[in-house]
């Protein structure tokens, strides 16, 4: 799938792979059907991966050093922003030992 930009694909794996700030992995059976790509809003939070707290994006986006006239994208399942291209993805829907269903997503910029 393209969006402006960004081009987003989605590849099924039998067990989770490293992965760089273009790419994240998910537990596929924890996912909605429909997940939704579209630009940070302003204020907007997400729980990191390994926190239990809410982050407001900005700050997350400012601690990668990511230059603020730098757009990225937002995933989001069933409201939830799960991944922060880029900056972060977070504890929603995380792979764990149990996982039998890992999809990987990946976003590349043209």
């Amino acid at each position: 799938m393209t969006r402006g930009k960004w081009h987003f694909s989605a590849r099924k794996l039998t067990k989770a792979e490293k992965c760089s700030p273009d790419c994240a992995c998910f537990d596929a059976d924890q996912l909605p059907a429909l997940l939704e790509i579209s630009q940070v809003r302003p204020g907007e939070k997400m729980i990191p991966f390994g926190t239990r707290r809410e982050e407001k994006i900005k700050k997350l986006r400012t601690d990668r050093r990511i230059p603020a006239d730098h757009p990225f994208p937002v995933v989001r399942a069933a409201g939830v922003i799960c991944w922060a291209v880029m900056v972060r993805h977070a504890a929603f829907a995380a792979v764990t030992p149990a996982s039998r269903n890992i999809v990987k997503f990946e976003f590349e910029e043209y």
